[in-house]
């Protein structure tokens, strides 16, 4: 994702972060409590804002400018009027990420995604790269997402490395759009697990939510295609509360349609949507009712509501879902699922995975496993 850079600028710009004083504040941002646990979207446009706030989301990773329709301060200014945070790639403006800095709305800004992975940046890079923001503003944390397919294979040591550039470490593995299937979820806490051994910093956990259709890739093989999909509600429960049992302190779904280039930025079903709003309630302490019959199978003729319990680090067993049947109006928990834990399939290297073409904007495009910025090296020192 990281194959074209700007470098033009980069000896001018660093000079001016450094060597000026760049104390500047966001007149708009409001002074908002943090949230206790972030339940995040991945890079989702404009108009889908209350959406997402509807499912329980309480912050927005990424800033799609959806071809130079959206400017970052009018999607800044709409998350900020539906009380939402947000951890956004940097731009190449020094002055603009100063006074952003000052926002309390921000929980973070990006460093490059999977540089494990498709992003091919070496620790160093990443570390030059955090440096240069750092130099800007010394108290802004920096967020990075990491390949979990990759951090089976990948040696331990480059990725203590890549935590010493961040503030806040994230991975996505994605077991039954990989076609990896259910005995694949125990990688969520063995990827967790990982990150939680080699710093005491926090992390976070990237979660599937659609069939993100990657068997239509070329170098699927039929076999492999046959198991691709997206996950069903239960087996998206499933990973949430295996993320949160291993310590991580935010969930940052990812509902793209990915295909063999992009499709759409949402391919979440009515029923996975639901589980998503009610697991999310649970997760915040909150209480939430999605309406009965909306894809659900069996249908109870009832409601389907998340009851209480907060998620610490350090994780809880799951989240809470109770039905209650229209007919009896008896409440009937549902067992939480235990995922099996720890790994016990072989590991493999996986299928390398060609990076498609998709919409570009100003500062990035639209992200295919995660973002590209054109122009982030200019904060290399």
């Amino acid at each position: 994702m990281f194959k074209r850079y700007c470098i033009a600028g980069m000896l001018s710009a660093i000079a001016f972060c450094v060597g000026t004083s760049l104390i500047a504040s966001d007149a708009s941002a409001q002074a908002t409590a943090k949230p206790s646990i972030v339940i995040g979207v991945w890079y989702q446009p404009l108009g889908s804002l209350d959406k997402w706030q509807s499912r329980g989301i309480n912050t927005l990773v990424g800033f799609p400018d959806e071809g130079g329709l959206v400017t970052r301060e009018q999607y800044k200014k709409a998350a900020r009027d539906r009380g939402m945070f947000y951890i956004l790639q940097p731009t190449n403006d020094a002055a603009e990420m100063a006074a952003e800095a000052a926002d309390s709305n921000l929980l973070a800004w990006c460093l490059p995604d999977e540089p494990d992975g498709v992003g091919e940046m070496t620790p160093d890079q990443v570390m030059a790269i955090s440096k240069g923001l750092r130099a800007i503003s010394p108290t802004t944390p920096l967020f990075i997402n990491f390949d979990g397919s990759c951090m089976k294979y990948r040696p331990a040591s480059d990725y203590k490395k890549y935590l010493q550039a961040a503030d806040i470490s994230c991975f996505d593995y994605y077991p039954f759009n990989r076609g990896d299937g259910s005995s694949a979820v125990a990688t969520i806490g063995r990827d967790a697990d990982e990150l939680k051994s080699l710093s005491s910093k926090p992390y976070y956990a990237c979660i599937e939510c659609s069939d993100q259709k990657l068997f239509m890739n070329s170098w699927v093989t039929p076999a492999l295609a046959k198991k691709m999909r997206g996950p069903t509600p239960n087996e998206l429960k499933q990973q949430v509360d295996l993320a949160i049992a291993h310590g991580c302190t935010g969930i940052v779904y990812f509902p793209d349609i990915i295909g063999a280039g992009w499709i759409t930025w949402d391919g979440t079903t009515t029923a996975v949507s639901d589980m998503m709003t009610l697991v999310n309630a649970a997760l915040t302490g909150k209480k939430a009712t999605v309406a009965p019959n909306r894809g659900r199978t069996p249908s109870t003729g009832g409601t389907t509501t998340a009851s209480g319990g907060t998620a610490t680090s350090g994780g809880t067993t799951g989240t809470k879902v109770t039905t209650t049947p229209k007919s009896t109006a008896r409440k009937t928990t549902s067992t939480p699922v235990t995922p099996t834990d720890p790994v016990t399939t072989p590991v493999t290297t996986p299928t390398p995975v060609t990076t498609p073409t998709k919409p570009t904007g100003n500062g990035g495009g639209v992200g295919f496993i995660g973002f590209e910025y054109d122009d982030l090296r200019v904060w290399a020192q």
